[in-house]
């Protein structure tokens, strides 16, 4: 079971009845948790796309 707000990474295998903590990042084979930010960054995985848009934008804007 996956915790609110995990990420499983593609390709993970994530043995039957594993409980992933919320917030975490499993990745692996077998699927290990492999790094707990906290409540906190998710937060700023919130502001990332929009950061990425403003990229493309810029570098379509520069394209003109």
């Amino acid at each position: 079971m996956a915790g609110k707000g995990s990420v499983i990474g593609s390709g993970a295998v994530v043995p039957p009845g594993t409980i992933v903590p919320p917030h975490s990042l499993v990745m692996g084979v077998p699927g290990m948790v492999v790094k707990d930010p906290g409540a906190g960054s998710a937060e700023k995985n919130r502001a990332f796309p929009d950061k990425y848009v403003g990229y493309a934008q810029s570098y379509l804007d520069r394209g003109k």
